[in-house]
């Protein structure tokens, strides 16, 4: 029988009087190294999330969008809203500009500063508003949001016709409130409300104005507003005023600092009521682009004493209205700036030009290069382009425009259907005969209200030999015609 001695000496423990005592210091060891492993285990849990924390941040640093600095981030965004820079592109209206600006700063926070300090994103605004509070309130908190991070604003608002006047008077303060009135360099509104016309001075910065559709011309008759003039600010370089009335709009002689001004008033059908009368002469030092009507408006700048544009370049008149208008009022009109002039547009039907009086015109422009005659009938524009064909009586330094460079006529015609008679093409041959050479610069000729393409073939010949070999180019409609051949591929400009 083997011996139990071995097996005693592991477990004389539990043949010891102690033995209870044993037991329990053992179990408190137990809890002790449970309680360390609990420890470790914390510990653990807490070093593989300080892990996690290096490794999300480690990620970042490595990213290129957080490693960008601001300054070419913030350039990215620009090239990204910018429709300039990709015209092609729908999404680059002023819609979609303003709402990827919103996008932008939501990536994260570092993008988000960088959008933040991009002002270019916040400048340009369009809106259309609703006469709702909720949604007028929308574009004024978005406007005011922009005014907070853009050096200037350029908006855009297109305005209800509003019937609560609580509303407007609402949306009027805010908007005219001073951390927007110090921003605002552009400003362009369709419908502008009657008020808005005393309260546009405040914008002491603007630069351009635009006023587009019907408004009411008679002043307000609140008290604030009574025996008060319309004033505009002296900042203003550019005015638009399209689809307006004739009158009531005694603020032209405010603007004497502009470089840009067009006015296109909705045509009436009777004539106007009167005549603007100024209180002191119009001096326009810096005008270089005009347009503006004949019936009321040339008369009303005609009308002012020492009036000058020795800086003007571009000229529109439109003249479509009924009364006559006599054409020596146009050529004295057009004699104030005949040293800089070099490009003149009439537009309209009511134009009464004799050979005599485009003669006289032409004589007063030697620096013209682009001549523009639209919607004239056959008869007067036939004189105008006798008058510019040089004959053995004519002097070719001061007659016929020596400079001229492009010529775009076109007649009173709906659809382009017919072909020009044969006396019409000949007084065109004769011009191009006359101007022809085979050297210099090109001389362009644009018809619109005919098809050339239809005449009969041999004079299609006649005035295929007339042009052909030398530096002229015949456009009809602005496409080339078909029967012609060209030697170089050049172009005249705009």
């Amino acid at each position: 029988m083997e011996s139990t001695e071995p097996l005693q000496h592991h477990c004389d423990y539990l043949l010891q009087e102690d033995s209870p005592y044993i037991v329990a210091e053992r179990l408190t060891d137990l809890a002790l190294v449970d309680d360390q492993i609990n420890r470790l285990n914390d510990h653990i849990r807490d070093v593989h999330r300080t892990r996690s924390d290096f490794l999300y941040h480690s990620n970042q640093i490595r990213s290129p969008a957080t490693t960008l600095p601001i300054e070419v981030l913030s350039a990215i965004f620009c090239h990204l809203v910018d429709p300039e820079l990709r015209p092609s592109e729908p999404t680059t209206s002023s819609h979609t500009h303003l709402r990827q600006s919103f996008i932008l700063s939501s990536v994260s926070s570092h993008w988000r500063q960088a959008a933040l300090g991009t002002s270019e994103l916040w400048e340009k605004i369009e809106a259309e508003v609703y006469e709702h509070p909720r949604l007028s309130g929308h574009v004024i908190s978005a406007i005011q949001h922009c005014a907070s991070y853009a050096h200037t604003l350029n908006i855009s608002l297109s305005l209800p016709y509003w019937h609560f006047s609580g509303l407007l008077d609402t949306f009027t303060s805010a908007f005219f409130s001073t951390e927007i009135n110090a921003k605002v360099r552009r400003l362009k509104v369709y419908r502008v409300p009657p008020q808005w016309l005393y309260l546009i001075s405040q914008l002491h910065v603007l630069r351009s104005l635009t006023l587009e559709r019907h408004f009411q011309s008679q002043p307000l008759e609140g008290p604030e507003y009574r025996g008060k003039p319309i004033t505009l600010p002296a900042s203003l370089r550019s005015f638009y005023l399209r689809n307006v009335p004739t009158h009531g709009l005694p603020f032209l002689d405010q603007c004497q600092n502009l470089v840009k001004c067009e006015y296109r008033p909705e045509i009436e059908f009777v004539a106007p009521p009167g005549l603007i009368s100024f209180s002191k002469p119009l001096v326009f030092t810096q005008l270089i682009w005009l347009v503006i009507p004949a019936q009321n408006g040339l008369r009303t700048i005609d009308s002012a004493k020492h009036l000058q544009m020795p800086s003007l370049k571009y000229l529109e008149i439109e003249n479509h209205g009924i009364g006559k208008i006599s054409p020596h009022v146009i050529i004295r009109f057009c004699s104030q700036a005949s040293a800089t002039l070099v490009k003149l547009k009439l537009t309209g039907s009511a134009f009464r030009f004799s050979l005599d009086d485009s003669r006289s015109l032409f004589r007063l422009l030697p620096c013209l290069r682009r001549l523009y005659i639209v919607n004239w009938r056959d008869e007067e524009l036939l004189n105008a382009v006798r008058a510019l064909t040089y004959d053995e009586d004519s002097n070719r330094d001061i007659d016929c425009l020596p400079q001229l460079r492009k010529l775009s006529m076109s007649q009173i015609r709906g659809f382009e259907t017919s072909y020009p008679s044969p006396p019409y093409v000949h007084t065109i041959m004769d011009l191009l005969r006359s101007r022809r050479s085979r050297e210099g610069p090109i001389f362009l000729i644009d018809i619109s209200g005919y098809q050339l393409n239809a005449m009969d073939p041999e004079l299609k010949e006649e005035f295929k030999s007339s042009v052909e070999g030398y530096q002229i180019e015949v456009r009809n409609s602005g496409e080339r015609v078909e029967f012609l051949n060209y030697g170089t591929d050049d172009s005249q400009e705009e």
